[in-house]
């Protein structure tokens, strides 16, 4: 027996097994770094698609959003492919890349492939769940896609209006009815959810009293519309409104409508035009929170949501 040869074996072996406890410990070590780069990632990619979802209604600020959230999420914006639709209803955001090995580079691995990709979609808005304006419109006014940027008259006063039935003008009695639930609705929007199919009241009545409350809220935001094309106004604004369409307003008295979808309305001026009391304002497309439907009639109010 040879018990020098016999160490020698011993030594060999030893040194054999530590080098692949070594290369199985920095296998995970590296494998468990890259995983966690790879969630950032795909959160970063995410948030960034969601978010410039909420622009599509202008592709260049969508762009623009996108990178502003990559960046904040320290993802360079230079290594993520952005594509739109043909319809700039969807967005999708792809980005690939490597990190670091670190115990893996005395292998010969250097670095370890990551990526990630998401895509956010939008829809016609079905479900609307606060902010909402006591304020219905007729189905057929907005439909028309031609309409939009046009100057509509929400009717909130006496009218001879054919097409409202009696002692209706087109307010809604939404959480409650009167007079003051209608002022603070008008000035601060429904708090609760409204959704397409939802029957809702009517609230009957020359409502001149919420004329001066509404004119003085709308003084303090500058915002006309012609700064601004009709396909890309600021959803902040004040004078933004969410307004929910109605199946008719050929109602009598206190009754109850039918809601079949949402519209945002640009408000310009609210006063009283030979004895009506009148709230002027444009259509506009808006994207904003809320439940999307794929059927839905697109009536230019849009939720969005990530579909990858």
């Amino acid at each position: 027996m040879n018990i020098n040869n016999e160490k020698g074996s011993v030594t060999i072996l030893f040194v054999l097994i530590i080098t692949i406890i070594i290369g199985f410990v920095g296998l995970a070590v590296d494998f468990g770094h890259a995983v966690l780069e790879d969630v950032k990632l795909s959160n970063a990619i995410d948030a960034a698609t969601l978010a410039a979802a909420q622009d599509l209604d202008d592709v260049s600020k969508a762009t623009l959003t996108a990178q502003e959230y990559l960046q904040k999420n320290n993802v360079n914006p230079n290594d993520v492919t952005i594509t739109f639709s043909d319809s700039n209803h969807s967005i999708r955001l792809e980005s690939n890349g490597t990190v670091d090995n670190r115990f893996m580079k005395l292998l010969g691995i250097n670095t370890t492939g990551i990526g990630a990709s998401a895509k956010a979609t939008i829809n016609p808005i079905t479900k609307v769940s606060g902010g909402i304006k006591p304020f219905g419109v007729e189905y057929f006014d907005v439909k028309d896609a031609s309409n939009f940027g046009k100057q509509f008259t929400l009717k909130a006063g006496a009218s001879s209006d054919e097409d409202y039935g009696p002692g209706n003008f087109g307010a809604l009695a939404l959480g409650g009815t009167g007079a003051s639930n209608l002022r603070y609705n008008a000035l601060n929007g429904y708090s609760g959810p409204i959704e397409i199919g939802q029957e809702i009241e009517t609230e009957p009545g020359n409502m001149a009293s919420i004329i001066n409350p509404i004119k003085q809220m709308l003084s303090s935001d500058a915002t006309k519309f012609e700064d601004y094309s009709a396909t890309s106004m600021p959803e902040d604004s004040i004078r933004m409104w969410v307004v929910p369409m109605v199946d008719s307003f050929d109602v009598n008295g206190r009754s109850y409508v039918k809601v079949v979808g949402f519209a945002m309305f640009f408000v310009e001026d609210i006063g009283k035009q030979s004895g009506k009391t009148n709230i002027k304002g444009r259509f506009v497309k808006g994207i904003i929170p809320g439940e999307m439907g794929e059927t839905q009639q697109d009536l230019g109010l849009y939720a969005a949501k990530l579909v990858e």
